[in-house]
């Protein structure tokens, strides 16, 4: 957008789907279920589909692998270096 107020490009549904900010999941509940779901051992398409059904957004699969990683930070944040080497080892071998 220029300084006038006026777009330089075509405004379409289909551009404003495409900025991460309208395809993220920001509900608390639907994130706390995809937790759920991922420890549960749901694979990235189940939850990807889980919060398509129940955002109607065009959520990515980028956009889950993003939560999922926000989640596993939010998780190690908490643990001693011995507890993340010994979650890595059981996240590998399962």
């Amino acid at each position: 957008m220029s300084g006038s107020g006026v777009h330089n490009h075509r405004l379409t549904k289909e551009l404003w789907e495409s900025y991460a900010e309208n395809r993220a999941v920001k509900d608390v509940h639907l994130t706390n279920d995809g937790e759920v779901l991922h420890k549960a051992g749901a694979n990235v398409k189940g939850i990807l589909r889980y919060l398509r059904e129940h955002t109607g957004r065009k959520t990515t699969l980028k956009d889950v692998h993003n939560m999922i990683q926000r989640i596993r930070c939010k998780q190690s944040s908490n643990q001693t270096d011995a507890e993340r080497a010994f979650a890595l080892l059981d996240e590998l071998c399962s």
